[in-house]
């Protein structure tokens, strides 16, 4: 670039009265600046290779050879990084190709229940009444993870924003750009083509997601929640106490591939209680669940109470045999 040249035209046009002398001084300094970068540039680039070839005269022929083996090494390397990391998203991309992938999902379905509790969450003391079950099957589409030290962030430090019917579905998740903003709200941008439906339903987006405020039993809990992912295919069943063995259950589900098999023993609160009846409904509807035996911790199997009882089960996703049950093994 010919500096002395622009900054001569810069001159001319000041001189015309076309410009100030502000903006003369202004884009002038910008091309002093180049100049000066490119200067230094140049410079660099010419101490380097002075240095690469001094460097170079210093090695070897034995030292040549293994510098070029370990270039060589290093090239290999990256090309199967890269291979690899176009690899990975293929087989993600497979284990969501769960049935519920492509599944219009069911609205929630929401019961009274009754009950309290008192308990102590992150330091606050409070009674909790149960006024409803709900149970969402849906997936993830956004998370907001709350640090403040309020007492609302301290009871419920995680919101999930969930949706179900066609806004689920693979083909219009890319449609929809749901976020957080740190206000308890679940906000929402249409990025696609999204017009045919709402044009049939104007509202569609606002009654088919939800902003869902969760209360963490326990560390532990909390700790599980904090591993829910913006995609997932997920079930929330909000009840008095939250069953870890369920959200494994589903999350095993989730990743079977078609035709996989998983066996899991768990309690039998999973099939007994009336707060999973839909969710044991639907595993059976679907074939999901292949077999099922239950047996009470007598012999002390596991060191616990001998009086609790399990049950073994076996997932089968794409499962065509009937369900064998069996009950009170010895």
């Amino acid at each position: 670039m010919d500096y002395e040249k622009e900054i001569k035209e810069w001159q001319e046009l000041l001189e015309s009265g076309q410009i100030n002398e502000k903006t003369f001084k202004k884009e002038v300094g910008k091309l002093n600046f180049k100049k000066k970068m490119e200067a230094e540039k140049a410079i660099n680039k010419e101490k380097k290779l002075r240095i690469k070839s001094e460097k170079d005269t210093k090695l070897s022929p034995d030292e040549k050879h293994n510098l070029l083996i370990r270039k060589i090494k290093i090239i290999l390397t990256i090309i199967a990084l890269i291979l690899m990391l176009s690899y990975i998203p293929f087989n993600i991309r497979k284990a969501y190709s769960h049935p519920l992938s492509k599944q219009n999902l069911p609205a929630p379905i929401q019961k009274e229940a009754s009950g309290s509790r008192t308990d102590n969450l992150n330091s606050v003391s409070m009674k909790i009444d149960y006024l409803y079950t709900y149970s969402i099957s849906g997936r993830v589409v956004s998370t907001y993870h709350y640090v403040s030290d309020s007492i609302y962030d301290r009871i419920s430090p995680i919101d999930v924003g969930i949706s179900w019917g066609v806004l689920s579905m693979n083909k219009n998740n890319s449609q929809i750009t749901f976020s957080h903003q740190g206000d308890r709200f679940l906000n929402y941008e249409i990025t696609g083509d999204f017009s045919q439906i709402l044009k049939n339903d104007s509202t569609y987006i606002d009654t088919h997601s939800s902003n869902n405020h969760l209360i963490p039993k326990s560390r532990d809990v909390l700790n599980k929640m904090k591993k829910i992912k913006k995609d997932s295919l997920f079930k929330l069943s909000g009840c008095g106490e939250l069953n870890t063995y369920a959200l494994f259950t589903e999350l095993c589900l989730k990743v079977c591939k078609s035709g996989g098999i998983v066996g899991l023993i768990v309690k039998s609160s999973l099939v007994k209680m009336p707060v999973y009846s839909e969710f044991f409904r639907i595993m059976t509807k679907e074939k999901w669940l292949y077999e099922l035996y239950m047996f009470i911790n007598q012999k002390k199997i596991f060191n616990i109470d001998l009086r609790e009882e399990f049950c073994v089960i076996f997932l089968h996703v794409n499962n065509a045999v009937n369900l064998k049950l069996a009950l009170d093994i010895d």
